[in-house]
């Protein structure tokens, strides 16, 4: 997740869209009192020298003083106060609806029948992915809580789709006014490579599988939507 008070922008980071990747292409442009937390890919931020993560922990003025004496004294650690996978309404509560309604908010959606494949294999589950599906169908909705709220709508400016990151970021670049399009450095970083085999397509995995497809189609009805995606 990245809060950037020197572009004005939020991204809101979902899951299994290539964040990681689009937060280290974000973070070359981020400024030092910007918001940037860490990600699970640091090694490769480190080694293109971008900025690392920075002003996502408790400061004195979030712990008080009986807090900020602890921390002093060693007697309590620091304390995230921003997390990678943040939703909208926790990011809009711990910054304000002042800076939320200023500045422009984006995000990336994965088409869901694809998200949840990703997902099965990033998780190094034993089990077959019929059985991961059926027993843990609340992983579909992981993207979906992120980016909405209590009345199911979108709460960013922009949705990119994982399936059109050019398209998207060339919109993001010219909506704040960046002098070169982000794309040209996240298409660059290949951070957190899938683990997923080249025969894992989407079709294969749903082949004979009608209770998965029905379970995709019903919890991720709203997101086939926005997204216009075909259900299978």
């Amino acid at each position: 997740m990245i809060i950037s008070h020197k572009h004005k922008f939020i991204f809101v980071k979902t899951k299994k869209v290539g964040g990681t990747s689009l937060e280290l292409a974000l973070a070359s442009i981020c400024g030092e009192d910007d918001i940037i937390t860490p990600t699970s890919d640091e090694e490769i931020r480190k080694q293109l020298n971008f900025i690392g993560p920075q002003n996502y922990l408790n400061t004195y003025k979030d712990l008080g003083k009986r807090g900020s004496i602890k921390l002093i004294l060693g007697l309590r650690k620091r304390h995230e106060k921003y997390l990678r996978h943040y939703s909208c309404i926790r990011i809009r509560d711990k910054i304000g609806t002042k800076i939320w309604n200023e500045y422009y908010k984006f995000t990336v959606m994965r088409n869901p029948y694809d998200f949840i494949v990703s997902h099965y294999f990033s998780s190094k589950r034993e089990e077959s992915f019929k059985d991961y599906l059926l027993s843990n169908p609340d992983h579909l909705l992981t993207n979906w809580n992120i980016i909405s709220n209590k009345k199911n709508e979108i709460m960013v400016d922009q949705v990119i789709k994982y399936e059109e990151y050019e398209k998207g970021l060339n919109i993001f670049s010219n909506k704040i006014n960046l002098d070169d399009n982000i794309y040209k450095i996240f298409k660059t970083i290949k951070a957190k490579t899938d683990r997923r085999p080249d025969y894992a397509t989407v079709n294969e995995m749903f082949k004979n599988f009608n209770d998965g497809k029905k379970l995709v189609e019903i919890i991720n009805n709203d997101e086939i939507k926005f997204g216009n995606y075909e259900k299978l």
